[in-house]
């Protein structure tokens, strides 16, 4: 059964995940407003990737299927530590980077994947 994310996920919206990134960066560094973009790029990111995931979950602890797993935990601790970030907690400002850091490079490398090959027999 196809989910909601599975049938929205496409070319398009890679290229919206990579501009949102590029966008907060530029709004961080570039006109120097601080880290909200950033944390909220993370937040929302990894909340998508956690509700996609959160209906494999059972299947992924079955099969003990630790990509997907090692994702999941991934996106749970980013969306933790965006969410204290933005709620006042003080967390290091280099944790947060690092991740947006990772973030942005899996989406440019998933980008460059759905633009380079067709996947036609998936779903």
């Amino acid at each position: 059964m196809r989910t909601f994310i599975d049938q929205l996920m496409g070319v398009g919206v890679a290229w919206a995940i990579v501009l949102a990134h590029i966008a907060a960066l530029a709004w961080s560094k570039i006109l120097r407003r601080g880290m909200t973009p950033v944390l909220v790029v993370n937040l929302v990111l990894s909340a998508v990737v956690l509700a996609y995931n959160a209906d494999h979950l059972g299947i992924m602890l079955e099969y003990v299927d630790t990509a997907p797993l090692a994702l999941t935990v991934y996106a749970l601790v980013t969306f933790v530590l965006s969410a204290c970030a933005l709620c006042g907690l003080r967390i290091p400002a280099w944790i947060n980077w690092s991740t947006f850091a990772v973030n942005f490079g899996v989406s440019v490398l998933f980008l460059a994947f759905l633009a380079t090959f067709s996947i036609t027999r998936l779903f």
